[in-house]
């Protein structure tokens, strides 16, 4: 288990040295939307998960033979998401 969280932690360290005007984007992104309400965190995680699945949908061409792992995890709380 400790090795797993040293592979990962190296992992992250190499992606963070290699940072590129994406990342930096979504990073600017994600400082805006950490100062909103919870409620409003929850609602922007939702469309901007949905607006890049529809991106990746029209830009992406799927290759049958490989299952899609997504890179991300969104945990939602579906109390704060009704209105």
């Amino acid at each position: 288990m400790l090795s797993n969280i040293q592979a990962q932690n190296n992992l992250l360290t190499s992606l963070d040295q290699k940072e590129d005007e994406v990342d930096v984007f979504f990073k600017s992104i994600a400082m805006t939307v950490k100062k909103l309400p919870s409620r409003a965190i929850n609602k922007a995680k939702l469309r901007i998960l949905t607006m890049v699945n529809e991106i990746e949908e029209k830009y992406v061409v799927p290759d049958h033979t490989k299952t899609i792992k997504p890179n991300y995890i969104l945990p939602l709380n579906s109390n704060n998401m009704a209105q």
